[in-house]
C-alpha cells in the first residue's frame, strides 16, 4: 500500500461510491489517496473542525472523511489517518480530531494513535438561528476522536 496524489474531487467521488453511511462531504481543504496494487483502495479528506468551538484556534483540523474499499489490506484506514495527521502536523498544525459512529469499533483509530475524547449524543444540527436539512447520520450517537498535542516540527 502507499499514499498517491488524489484531488478533493476525486476523494469525494470516491466516498460517494464506497462509503458505508456517509456519502456526502463537504468542507474538505485537502485530499489523498492510497493505492494498493495499481488500485485506489482508499481516500482520506482534511477539514476545519465541525464544531466551530473546535475551530476558534486556527491549530486543529479534522479527518473528516476516511473511506476504504470493502476487503482494502488490514491497516488501510490507519495508514489514511496516520498521514492525514502528518500533513497537518507540517502545516502547524496542533490538534487532530475525527469522528466515528459509536457503533465502529474504531480499532483504524486506535491503530493510528487516537482516543476517544468525548461521547457526542444524537441531536438535530437545525436550530432557529441556523436551520439546516435534517441528515440521516444525525440519528447516531458518535464518538470524537484526539490524537493529543501534535509536536512541533522543527524548520
Amino acid at each position: 500500500m502507499r499514499i498517491v496524489p488524489c484531488t478533493i474531487r476525486e476523494a469525494k467521488k470516491f466516498v460517494r461510491e464506497h462509503h458505508r453511511h456517509a456519502p456526502r462531504v463537504t468542507g474538505a481543504i485537502l485530499a489523498i489517496g492510497l493505492e494498493h496494487e495499481h488500485q485506489m483502495i482508499g481516500v482520506g479528506l482534511l477539514g476545519r473542525p465541525s464544531s466551530r468551538m473546535l475551530d476558534a484556534d486556527r491549530f486543529t483540523a479534522e479527518a473528516i472523511r476516511v473511506c476504504v474499499r470493502d476487503g482494502a489490506p488490514k491497516g488501510a484506514g490507519s495508514k489514511l489517518t496516520s498521514r492525514l495527521k502528518r500533513i497537518w502536523q507540517l502545516q502547524g498544525g496542533i490538534w487532530f480530531k475525527t469522528y466515528t459512529l459509536a457503533s465502529e469499533s474504531g480499532d483504524s483509530l486506535r491503530g493510528a494513535g487516537a482516543q476517544i475524547d468525548r461521547e457526542i449524543k444524537r441531536r438535530k444540527w437545525s436550530c432557529a438561528s441556523r436551520p439546516r436539512a435534517d441528515r440521516e447520520i444525525e440519528g447516531h450517537d458518535k464518538f470524537r476522536w484526539d490524537f493529543g498535542q501534535l509536536g512541533v516540527i522543527p524548520a
